[in-house]
């Protein structure tokens, strides 16, 4: 009896891997090259690897294993596609749209994670189309330039911190002081929300955030688990939303029902929400399916608030370092702002920042692109078929169903797209030499109709900080932290391991002094 037992089960594993065997033979079969894959988990396990980041791996599959053109990889069992060449790029991303209207997304049922469901980077076809509609006007210059006020204040508030900083003389890292100015600016500018957390280091928003976007092994492994078996996970009554998430949901939920009550109108993120919803209402009377209702609005202000929190700080911490790190840049960068703001002073306004000054930066613009090429937010990103599709003069079917990732760190370092990629040159990015770039092969928002709908607030964002921190302090390395900030191996996104680190000098008739 054990006998047959066990030959049971050894027919059962030799039949197993056999299957696995077949299905990692996929593209080999049709003349694809892909990196050695592991019996079952295919390529998977390097999502989960403590000792190389997840861009590191990807890399190695674009630069030796044809990524570069097309490149075959396997989650678990399933076939997936990296892209690499910029032509090929153009058909997924723009050109051929209609076939890449998705990206992976999570599909959950339970009434909590509803919120997963209708945020915008998650959600799919015609219910994207709808919410992306809504959410678009409030990037629009016009609506920009109503934020900035908000923005600037918070601004001013970071160079007195920064000032204070600079008489004190002692290092700072920077990563958590900036995250602390972003959730003061996107707070505000979301909907409403004055949280002060640069005056208090013991700010809630800024507490739940950091946990949110530090997760465990554990809550990443659970995610991953509902992308690749959403009805396992379903069944056994697991659940994707956080209670960090659920927290932030709740205040965004009260602020809703406290405008709608009062009819009170900040002309914010949230408010916008509220008018698209009116319009949509009244352009479709009874017709619910065309309105936002209540968690769907709730669900982007969240995104609004979380993505701009770690985002800009990370973007912000990252810039100052290759400034303290070239002097030369740094002063170049704080010439411009300080001619701009004369310029476009009002009277009784100086030492104002104004919005016109901040747009027409240009050298400080392409100081944060330049920046967003060595490290972008999100390492790569994918889009789903949703219906086969020809992949260029490649003479590959890519089946509906089929994800694509596109690997952004290994496009932004690639020496024939980039002359000395590990240098930081921002000159590539001004107005006169940007012909030079080679269309997709600089996608720190993507592209396409699909594309990170908030940069242009992002770069706002940070070029306002930028430009107070530069009328305020001098920023060099703190001692010891002269080297480039160690990476975290992380799966999500790109953050520095242990903090970036200044010390800030105190400018001579600076503002506050």
């Amino acid at each position: 009896m054990l006998l047959e037992v066990v030959l049971l089960l050894v027919s059962l594993f030799a039949c197993l891997w056999a299957w696995g065997k077949w299905c990692h033979g996929h593209w080999a079969r049709l003349g694809v090259p892909s990196p050695p894959a592991r019996p079952l988990t295919g390529h998977l396990h390097h999502v989960f690897s403590s000792t190389k980041p997840v861009w590191a791996w990807q890399n190695e599959a674009y630069r030796r294993h044809g990524g570069q053109r097309v490149c075959g990889l396997y989650n678990f069992l399933t076939p997936q596609l990296l892209v690499g060449d910029p032509e090929l790029l153009k058909g997924i991303l723009v050109r051929d749209f209609d076939h890449f209207v998705d990206r992976r997304h999570l599909d959950l049922a339970g009434p909590e994670d509803q919120l997963w469901n209708d945020m915008l980077n998650n959600a799919t076809g015609d219910r994207w189309k709808r919410i992306r509609a809504a959410v678009t006007p409030a990037f629009t210059s016009s609506r920009l330039k109503v934020m900035f006020p908000l923005v600037a204040e918070k601004a001013r508030v970071l160079g007195h911190v920064t000032r204070s900083l600079a008489k004190q003389g002692e290092k700072a890292e920077v990563k958590d002081l900036f995250g602390r100015f972003s959730m003061d600016a996107t707070a505000s500018c979301g909907f409403g929300m004055e949280c002060d957390s640069l005056n208090s280091k013991d700010s809630e928003f800024c507490r739940i955030a950091a946990i949110i976007f530090n997760p465990t092994m554990w809550r990443i492994m659970k995610l991953t688990s509902f992308y690749i078996a959403p009805r396992l996970c379903r069944a056994l009554g697991m659940r994707a939303t956080s209670e960090g998430l659920l927290y932030f949901a709740k205040v965004v939920a009260a602020t809703l029902n406290n405008r709608q009550e009062t009819g009170e109108n900040r002309g914010d993120f949230l408010d916008l929400m509220i008018e698209s919803r009116k319009i949509s209402d009244e352009t479709n009377p009874g017709n619910r399916k065309h309105a936002l209702d209540d968690i769907t609005v709730v669900s982007q202000a969240v995104v609004f608030l979380l993505s701009g929190y770690d985002n800009n700080a990370t973007t912000l911490a990252f810039c100052c370092y290759f400034l303290a790190k070239h002097p030369h840049l740094q002063e170049k960068a704080r010439e411009e702002v300080l001619r701009l703001q004369r310029l476009h002073q009002d009277e009784g306004d100086e030492g104002e920042l104004s919005y016109e000054a901040v747009a027409e930066a240009k050298f400080l613009d392409a100081c944060v692109s330049e920046t967003l090429r060595f490290y972008p937010i999100e390492t790569s990103f994918n889009r789903q078929c949703v219906k086969d599709y020809m992949l260029g003069d490649t003479g590959l079917a890519v089946k509906k169903g089929t994800v694509v990732e596109i690997p952004v760190w290994s496009l932004h370092r690639d020496p024939q797209y980039w002359e000395d990629p590990e240098v930081f040159r921002p000159e590539r990015f001004l107005p006169e030499n940007k012909h030079e770039i080679t269309p997709y092969t600089y996608l720190p928002f993507g592209a396409g109709p699909r594309n990170c709908i908030g940069q242009r607030f992002t770069y706002m964002v940070i070029k306002t900080a930028l430009a107070s921190l530069l009328k305020a302090v001098v920023m060099v390395p703190a001692a010891g932290h002269e080297g480039p900030p160690e990476l975290a191996i992380s799966p999500v996104i790109l953050r520095p391991k242990n903090g970036v680190y200044l010390t800030f000098k105190p400018i001579t008739g600076a503002e506050g002094d």
